[in-house]
């Protein structure tokens, strides 16, 4: 780290900063949104020991489970590695932070298509009855959880977009740097092995050629 550039501590240290915040909102997010609550509450779980169903049972609901799990999957993992490279300042962790940040991207592509795929889908087939019903005339009998897209989901999944898509190419150059430093030292250990100077004849090598000079 003592020889990183601003560009490259401050990459380094917004990927750190971002994960760590990230990784504990999406935490309490699949908590609070998916966790929380009994399963008496709604319809389609309370004569069932799954409580699964009451997320699951609009397909709406599915695509936020999908993306809640693919969010903690990415960004947990990459919060608990940044304070290793922090703790051991080891080249072989800061070697792996980054490859896993640029990894990530392609994640980032899968949970995109997937989750807007599933989304789609719910638009033709869910509908209001599926979340809350009729109570006589009363329009508030729960099924399912209604899980509304709220504006902190929406900036902190654009907030991770942001920070992973704009800093990466910073933060590569971390690992061209050890690349490049690595191939130096080899070059100066080769250099200094080819002109390194020979060593003193073995006593063997000696007295052979003091027997030779003798027959003359």
């Amino acid at each position: 780290m003592q020889t990183w550039d601003e560009n490259q501590l401050a990459a380094w240290t917004m990927f750190g900063a971002t994960s760590v915040t990230l990784g504990f909102f999406w935490l309490q997010h699949y908590y609070y949104k998916f966790w929380y609550g009994s399963k008496s509450e709604y319809a389609v779980t309370a004569e069932d020991d799954n409580i699964i169903r009451m997320n699951n049972y609009t397909v709406w609901g599915i695509s936020e489970n999908v993306n809640a799990i693919f969010m903690l999957f990415q960004w947990v993992p990459t919060a608990i590695v940044w304070v290793l490279t922090a703790g051991t300042n080891d080249d072989g962790v800061i070697w792996f932070f980054v490859v896993w940040c640029g990894i990530m991207h392609y994640i980032d592509m899968v949970r995109f298509v997937v989750v807007n795929i599933i989304k789609l889908v719910s638009l033709f087939h869910d509908t209001e009855m599926l979340i809350t019903s009729f109570s006589g005339l009363n329009h508030s009998y729960k099924v399912s959880k209604d899980h509304e897209l709220q504006y902190w989901d929406f900036a902190m999944e654009w907030f991770g977009f942001l920070v992973s898509y704009s800093m990466y190419l910073d933060l590569h150059t971390i690992i061209e740097d050890q690349e490049y430093r690595n191939k130096i030292r080899i070059a100066r250990e080769q250099a200094m092995n080819e002109n390194a100077p020979a060593g003193p004849a073995s006593p063997t090598e000696g007295n052979s050629q003091a027997g030779g000079n003798n027959r003359f």
